[in-house]
């Protein structure tokens, strides 16, 4: 199980995207506590293909603004 600060999984989300979907789990901690554990929902699921990180921002982004206008 990877683990690491919330500061560096931001920097990473992408490979530890990656990482879940090779079947690794990742705890996220803050302050050395942990706060978020990223796990595969469906271990059957079939990757089809390379995540393509500029849709990944563009669908991270959309969320926080549709957050921040219901909000």
């Amino acid at each position: 199980m990877r683990q690491l600060n919330i500061d560096k999984a931001n920097s990473q989300l992408i490979e530890l995207i990656n990482a879940v979907l090779n079947g690794e789990d990742v705890v996220i901690t803050d302050a050395g506590y942990p706060i978020i554990k990223l796990v595969l929902i469906d271990p059957g699921w079939q990757r089809r293909g390379a995540i393509n990180t500029t849709q990944l921002d563009i669908i991270i982004n959309n969320e926080q603004s549709d957050e921040l206008e219901n909000s």
